[in-house]
């Protein structure tokens, strides 16, 4: 009989790769959401501060420059502008009439450089926009993204591209222009307006990748982790379920050797047993003895024990140990050998 070999289980791979490969598909598809659903929440919040506080800053502003036209003093207007600047919440300011002349502007050298007329730098300057509560006569404070032609945006253009899809549709736009009339006796005399660059929306931006990335660098570590640790329950409880069967097999193997030995140790007795019955059986005829040297008599009555056929019986059966007499007795016949053989037959 071939003897089965049992290998030993090794290392569940499959089971360690579909674990790792859903654990990971769920991290990636968490840390997504997290990173646009956070990011957005917070650009937006960014925003709604940042509007909040222009606006604010710009009725103070407006107010003043109105105060200042009229008493034609701006220092209190170029004092705020440069402290503003100062607390880095607004990167420009400037008051300007409504033909593009520069009244007051935060940083003197520009307003050397531009002549003292925006129009001269058209390309950096939008007159348009920044003239618009003049030319529609508006009073309300105007919001606008603003592309800042000196400021280099710190994506490339892979990055913004995914950036503009998934997270900031104005990513393109480094800045923000926000303008409010001046009204000097219900009439526009110029516009008070000061540009702001997206930077906090844009630190917040690198901080939330970096932030992301680390986060799904460790979720998948964990993940990993985990797969590995599953796996090993799952390889440590075969074996303990194949060691298991291991004994139980050997406790089966001993037994039907057992049960083999014992039928193999009954057969051998009874094949000797077998033996044993045709040597005797063999013992008993004699082989120089033929039916016809035998003759059979009739005998009516009883046998007693004292007679002398009885203690030929007996005398046959003490011949030898080994050998056992089957005499047959029957109550009208009875076969006995002649002490001289003839050839005749009563009845």
């Amino acid at each position: 009989m071939k003897k089965k070999i049992i290998k030993k289980k090794r290392f569940v791979i499959g089971i360690f790769l579909l674990l790792a490969v859903i654990l990971s598909s769920f991290v990636v598809a968490g840390t997504y959401l997290y990173f646009v659903q956070v990011g957005k929440k917070r650009i937006y919040d960014i925003e709604l501060y940042s509007k909040g506080y222009s606006k604010t800053l710009a009725e103070a502003l407006s107010g003043v420059a109105e105060l200042s036209y009229r008493n034609r003093n701006y220092r209190s207007l170029r004092k705020i502008m440069r402290k503003k600047i100062d607390e880095k919440f607004i990167d420009e300011a400037f008051f300007v009439k409504k033909n593009g002349k520069i009244i007051v502007h935060s940083n003197i050298d520009i307003q050397k450089k531009l002549l003292g007329n925006i129009a001269n730098d058209e390309f950096y300057y939008n007159m348009d926009l920044i003239l618009m509560p003049v030319t529609k006569k508006n009073k309300d404070l105007m919001f606008f993204d603003y592309n800042i032609l000196n400021k280099k945006n710190r994506f490339n253009r892979n990055q913004r591209k995914y950036l503009k899809k998934y997270l900031y549709a104005d990513i393109n736009k480094l800045g923000w222009l926000i303008t409010k009339g001046v009204f000097v006796r219900g009439k526009p005399v110029g516009t008070i307006s000061f540009i702001i660059s997206k930077d906090r929306i844009f630190d917040f931006i690198e901080l939330h990748i970096k932030e992301s990335l680390l986060i799904l660098k460790f979720a998948l570590i964990i993940s990993f982790l985990f797969s590995l640790f599953v796996s090993l329950v799952v390889l440590f409880r075969f074996r303990g379920i194949q060691q298991k069967d291991i004994e139980n097999r050997q406790i089966l193997l001993t037994d039907n050797n057992i049960i083999q030995n014992k039928t193999i140790e009954i057969m051998e007795s009874t094949v000797k047993e077998k033996k044993v019955n045709n040597l005797i059986a063999n013992q008993i005829v004699s082989p120089n003895i033929n039916d016809d040297e035998c003759i059979t008599i009739e005998y009516l009555g009883e046998i007693d024990e004292d007679n002398s056929i009885y203690e030929d019986r007996i005398e046959v059966k003490n011949l030898t140990e080994m050998q056992v007499v089957n005499i047959r007795k029957d109550e009208n016949n009875l076969e006995i050998k002649e002490a001289i053989p003839i050839k005749k037959r009563v009845s």
